[in-house]
C-alpha cells in the first residue's frame, strides 16, 4: 500500500519517498512482466514459433525478480516504521463486503471473490506488510508457471499438445490472479485513511465504536 501507509505506519518524508519509488518500480515492472507472459501465451496458443515463447517467459522471470527486489525494499521500509494502533484497527475492521460490491460495480476491481477473500484474510491477519507478501506470493506462482513452460519447451518442444495446454492454462490463471490481486491492493490503497464510510470505528481518540 502506498498513499495511506504514511499515515498508517507514520513514515518520515524520506521513508515515504523511498517507499513510493520502490512501489512505482514494482508496479511498472510487474506490468512489463505480465505483458511478456501474455506475448508468450499468444504464441503458444497459436502453435507457431513455440521456441520464441521461452524467450518472452525468461524475460518475464527476470522482470519478476526485479519487482520482488523492489517489494522487499518496500517491506523493509514499512517494517522499521511505528504504526498507529487505531489505524491498524481501521484497516482490519473495514467493511470489505461493501468495498468489494462497490468496487466491482464501479469497475475498479475485477469480480474475483477468491482473490478478494485472500486479500481480506491477509489484511486482517497481517496488515499492510502481509499484503506485500501476498503480492510476492502471486508473483512467485507466476514465475513458477513460467519456468515449467520453459522447461517443457526446452526438454520436449514437440510435447503433447494437451499437456502444453494444461500448463498454459496454469500460466493464464496465475496472470489473472496477479492482475486481480494487484488491482485490489491498489483499490484499497486509494481509500482515505480513517474514512468512517468504510469502517464501523467512529471515535479514534476515545476508542469508541458503533
Amino acid at each position: 500500500m502506498s498513499q495511506n501507509c504514511n499515515r498508517v505506519a507514520m513514515l518520515s518524508e524520506a521513508q515515504y519517498d523511498a517507499k513510493a519509488a520502490a512501489a512505482k518500480t514494482a508496479t511498472s515492472v510487474i506490468l512489463e512482466a505480465m505483458s511478456e507472459c501474455f506475448k508468450a501465451a499468444e504464441i503458444m496458443n497459436s502453435g507457431r514459433l513455440i521456441g520464441r515463447a521461452a524467450v518472452y517467459l525468461q524475460t518475464a522471470i527476470n522482470k519478476i525478480d526485479v519487482a520482488e527486489a523492489a517489494l522487499r525494499s518496500n517491506q523493509e521500509i514499512l517494517s522499521t516504521a511505528p504504526d498507529r494502533p487505531e489505524a491498524r484497527l481501521w484497516l482490519r475492521e473495514l467493511d470489505f463486503a461493501k468495498l468489494y460490491d462497490q468496487g466491482v460495480q464501479d469497475g475498479k476491481i475485477p469480480a474475483n471473490e477468491i482473490q478478494w477473500s485472500n486479500l481480506v484474510e491477509i489484511n486482517r491477519a497481517e496488515g499492510y506488510l502481509g499484503v506485500v507478501d501476498g503480492i510476492r506470493s502471486c508473483l512467485d506462482r507466476l514465475r513458477s508457471a513460467s519456468r515449467v513452460l520453459i522447461a517443457g519447451e526446452n526438454d520436449a518442444p514437440e510435447s503433447n499438445a494437451k499437456d502444453r495446454q494444461l500448463v498454459l492454462t496454469r500460466l493464464l490463471t496465475e496472470l489473472s490472479n496477479v492482475a486481480a490481486f494487484t488491482q485490489m491492493v491498489a483499490y484499497l490503497n486509494r481509500l482515505e485513511p480513517m474514512d468512517p464510510e468504510w469502517s464501523d470505528v467512529i471515535n479514534w481518540n476515545a476508542g469508541v465504536r458503533a
